[in-house]
């Protein structure tokens, strides 16, 4: 197997305040994604979490969910930068920080 070659040059830090609605967070400006970080500042809520992968075989993608706890975090690296992710807030408004390494 080849050597991991990947250098991260970029760190992203954004405050969101998720809605029950669904909340973009817009990555498509970086090629690509080490680390995505997302921090549920809520004491009370949850929060889903909705990004993009791409299969183990390249050919397909899929959609990933996954629901923050109250105070809780995530951390992944099998993100794709070209999708948003969509952070939405269960019964009210959620605030979240979100950090994204990449290049």
């Amino acid at each position: 197997p080849e050597a991991y070659t990947l250098t991260p040059d970029e760190y992203i830090h954004v405050e969101v305040q998720a809605d029950t609605g669904g909340t973009p967070v817009v990555t498509s400006h970086l090629a690509s994604v080490t680390a995505l970080v997302i921090k549920n500042n809520d004491t009370t809520n949850y929060v889903k979490a909705t990004w993009r992968s791409a299969e183990y075989d390249g050919s397909a993608v899929k959609d990933n969910q996954l629901r923050i706890a109250a105070g809780g975090l995530i951390v992944t690296t099998d993100f794709t930068a070209a999708n948003s992710l969509i952070l939405t807030a269960n019964t009210a408004a959620c605030e979240c920080e979100v950090f994204i390494i990449g290049t």
